[in-house]
């Protein structure tokens, strides 16, 4: 059986004021330092997030995560290296018009970033693959009248992922192949809401969406004699 050893400190703080300006905060800090006998771990997971209320009617937030992992691991089958990054940002406000009215709007972005390095059944390989995610929404509820309660909004995001796959193998000959792909995926959404007030024992909702995804891949297979 496999055996291993390490550490994991981890730190938190978090709080929350009610002065002129509410405003509430939490942090936390997360390590792990393992050693087993294929090889270490060492990954560090950091968040941060806070919020805000300047004004009666509006609020503020902001949230922020990121995921470091350093890794080795060496066997009679492979010997590779892992360095991955992976980080996410959200910000989002909202505001009241009146009591029966309010606005909700939220943009995000996340990305990562994963190389991976070594020999693969004595072959060496090189693998880089990269995530781009950036999205945004919209959404807005009010009451038309006192029998009507109206929600529309729009959301959208794009995700686009790259990976190059590399084969040295080949490299002392003079050869150098690659595997380069590209995916990307755009949604747009739009949707309307109407809750119905028919009477104080019936409520009826009605819904409209749109919706528009679309999809696209390309892989390029590439040789080149040095």
């Amino acid at each position: 059986g496999d055996s291993g050893q390490g550490t994991g400190p981890y730190i938190q703080a978090s709080g929350f004021t009610n002065g002129v300006i509410p405003f509430s905060y939490f942090g936390n800090h997360e390590e792990l330092n393992l050693s087993f006998k294929e090889g270490p771990l060492n990954q560090k997971m950091s968040t941060l997030a806070f919020g805000v209320t300047p004004h009666h009617d509006a609020g503020v937030f902001v949230f922020a995560d990121r995921n470091h992992l350093d890794t080795k691991s060496k066997t009679s089958q492979y010997n590779l290296k892992q360095n991955l990054v992976a980080e996410r940002s959200d910000m989002g406000f909202h505001y009241k018009f009146s009591p029966k009215s309010q606005l909700w709007m939220k943009a995000g972005r996340f990305d990562s970033n994963d190389n991976i390095g070594g020999t693969l059944l004595g072959t060496p390989v090189v693998s880089v693959v990269k995530v781009s995610q950036p999205e945004w929404g919209l959404r807005h509820t009010f009451d038309a009248n006192d029998a009507h309660e109206v929600t529309w909004g729009v959301e959208s995001a794009k995700r686009r992922t790259t990976s190059n796959f590399d084969d040295i193998s080949q490299a002392e000959f003079g050869l150098l192949a690659s595997l380069n792909s590209v995916y990307q995926e755009h949604s747009q959404d739009a949707f309307v809401s109407d809750r119905w007030r028919v009477s104080p024992k019936v409520l009826l909702q009605g819904d409209l969406f749109y919706q528009d995804h679309r999809r696209t891949a390309d892989y390029v297979y590439s040789s080149l004699f040095l």
